[in-house]
């Protein structure tokens, strides 16, 4: 009994070492959420300023046509740069109001976007997306290197479009 419960303590502390070792080696993800967010629920819709100066508010139009709701919470703060653009939305449905812990731009005026960190890689840039995933992107995004932007997916013969949506 006491050998099978050291073996299992050495098991569990080694597998333990070897995910720390691998969490390391991993890049961390380009656009996180609050650390303690959870996600319960998702929407995809149009972000949209309602109201007037001083007391403006955020609203997300569902893009199944559901019911507009307030978007609340300290992630949709930075949802105002991207006015008009389809996003995906991570967090808490409540009555008339989404509590957005984390958000992804999908595409704007119609066109699919990416959505990222832009980095310096080697002798070019790149966004690094929430996913992980990576994506080159033109010089002209040197300026932006820490920034969270979108830019636009390449079409052959026109230059990507792209939008700051966070500073550092």
């Amino acid at each position: 009994m006491m050998l099978a419960t050291r073996t299992l303590i050495g098991f569990t502390a080694a597998t333990l070492a070897g995910c720390g070792r691998n969490h390391r080696e991993q890049p961390a993800p380009a656009v996180a959420a609050t650390s303690a967010a959870v996600v319960s629920d998702s929407l995809v819709g149009i972000v949209i300023e309602v109201g007037s100066d001083p007391t403006t508010w955020l609203s997300l139009t569902p893009a199944d046509g559901g019911r507009a709701r307030r978007l609340t919470g300290d992630s949709s703060h930075a949802l105002r740069s991207v006015s008009g653009a389809v996003v995906w939305v991570g967090g808490e449905r409540r009555d008339r109001e989404f509590l957005v812990h984390a958000f992804e731009v999908r595409s704007v005026n119609g066109e699919p976007v990416d959505d990222g960190i832009v980095r310096l890689a080697g002798t070019g840039f790149e966004i690094v997306m929430r996913s992980g995933e990576r994506r080159v992107v033109p010089s002209y995004l040197e300026r932006s290197v820490g920034s969270r932007v979108w830019i636009s997916r390449s079409i052959i013969g026109r230059a990507p479009s792209y939008g700051v949506i966070r500073v550092p």
